[in-house]
């Protein structure tokens, strides 16, 4: 008996003290019950919407689904960028999937607006290239979100069109000043066939087709009307950047090419001089014009000026003539004269001879020429720190009003003189006189104040070659 009552006070001892140790696993309370989910698949047009639920980002996208979703309500947001944000509230059903579409574009509260203005009224609103039968100024209404070109036309004014990003429940307001024709014509690489806006040359041939060359878009072609591109990668042509251009009697395109030498072009006919296949001395031409024997003359960036017969290549640099640098800008042809713009002053260069040089030590102009030019009555005109005008020997300056680098000089069969420059547009000396217009991108519809090339065509018109803002045809002052 005692040994029973022994066995049942050690039992009686044990659970009290293992109770101790077995708390966390042992409970009154009711057991908990298991958590029920359900599954919702989601779709949209557009697709790609990110996809929200309860207020934070779940990191998909439609189409997509979402698991394990406690049963019960929950809210989802689709948001897609541009669009009106759509919260939908779900009630998920146990073990059951929910399919979800939802189409942003039958919804007209997500649609944006496009408030058209132009300078002048009146012009025609065309929407992706389709025609809305509106004039300006006027709102297109009821517009998804997205990107949209509006172009606007009008007759005696150029074409002109602005690419708008629309947003839903947004206006979006657009004005264009239409360019008049009759004035001022802008070809842009947006409106226009015109590779490139950095533009480096342009020459007019006897067919008036104009023939531009740009810096890194090749050569183009344009009568008017349509455009032909010359490049790398369609025509036999070495190089994209064409820094200087001229055209002889006989038709003959020259193309003096940045890094790639020579180029002659006649009859659809590729003629390349470098200097690993000709007497060329280097291969960045910087100037081109032919003499009344029919001698080429071209200048070099560094490397002097060759002459070039048609057969035989003469060089001439300061090491084997009296060149007084290498580095040659332009050249002009006056009679039998030479003439010759340096770093180092402008030269009346004698083949065989003593040439005749002037620069700041014996004259009034500055050291480094940048652009010559001729005119009717056989004067030289001297682009540099200043405007200098070579007659009967005597120097006339006048005041270099750009401010900056004179970079071409063209004059007209009126003798007008069109003189462009590197920061501030391009303007007219008018008699040798003094200027008569200055135009640039603050006063005239030009699109850049670096001008590097003028060409007077058979109506008078001038063509400005712009280093970034493309091509202006200009037709007053005929």
């Amino acid at each position: 008996m005692k040994r029973i009552r022994i066995t049942i006070l050690i039992l009686v001892l044990y659970l009290v003290f293992t109770a101790g140790f077995c708390n966390k696993e042992i409970t009154v309370s009711p057991p908990e019950g298991a958590i029920h989910t359900g599954f919702v698949y989601i779709e949209s047009n557009p697709n790609l919407a990110k996809i929200y639920l309860n207020g934070r980002n779940t990191g998909k996208v439609t189409p997509d689904s979402l698991r394990w979703l406690e049963a019960g309500k929950q809210t989802v947001t689709l948001r897609l960028t541009g669009w009106k944000d759509s919260t939908l509230q779900l009630n998920i059903i146990e073990s059951e999937r929910l399919n979800l579409f939802f189409d942003f574009t039958k919804n007209l509260a997500m649609c944006g607006y496009i408030d058209c203005k132009t300078h002048p009224n009146e012009a025609d609103i065309f929407l992706n290239d389709s025609a809305l039968g509106q004039k300006t100024p006027y709102q297109i209404n009821n517009l998804f979100p997205g990107e949209y070109r509006v172009k606007f036309k009008k007759d005696r004014y150029l074409d002109d069109s602005i690419d708008v990003t629309v947003q839903s429940q947004a206006i979006t307001s657009i004005y264009k000043v239409l360019v008049d024709t009759t004035v001022w014509v802008n070809f842009k690489t947006s409106n226009s066939g015109l590779p490139s806006s950095y533009i480096l040359s342009i020459a007019v041939d006897k067919n008036n087709l104009k023939w531009i060359g740009t810096d890194g878009g090749g050569l183009a072609v344009f009568d008017e009307k349509d455009w032909i591109i010359y490049a790398t990668d369609n025509s036999p042509i070495p190089d994209n950047r064409i820094n200087v251009l001229y055209i002889d009697d006989e038709d003959n395109i020259w193309i003096g090419t940045t890094s790639a030498g020579l180029v002659k072009f006649y009859n659809n006919n590729w003629t390349i001089y470098d200097k690993n296949n000709s007497g060329l001395p280097a291969d960045m031409i910087t100037a081109i014009i032919k003499d009344k024997n029919g001698n080429l003359w071209v200048g070099t960036y560094d490397k002097g000026v060759a002459v070039f017969n048609g057969d035989i290549w003469k060089a001439y640099d300061i090491d084997n003539s009296d060149l007084p640098s290498n580095y040659i800008s332009s050249i002009a042809i006056i009679d039998t004269n030479i003439w010759i713009g340096t770093r180092e002053g402008l030269v009346n260069f004698k083949p065989g001879g003593k040439s005749i040089f002037y620069n700041s030590s014996n004259s009034p102009i500055e050291n480094t020429i940048t652009a010559l030019g001729v005119g009717i009555l056989n004067e030289l005109y001297i682009g540099a720190a200043v405007i200098a005008i070579l007659i009967n020997g005597e120097f006339k300056l006048l005041d270099n009003i750009f401010s900056s680098n004179i970079t071409t000089i063209s004059v007209d069969k009126f003798n007008h003189v069109w003189i462009g420059s590197s920061g501030n547009g391009f303007g007219l000396l008018f008699n040798n006189m003094g200027f008569k217009g200055v135009f640039n991108k603050y006063n005239s519809p030009i699109n850049a104040d670096g001008v590097n090339a003028i060409a007077i065509d058979k109506n008078m018109y001038k063509w400005i070659g712009t280093y970034g803002g493309g091509l202006v045809k200009f037709k007053n002052y005929r």
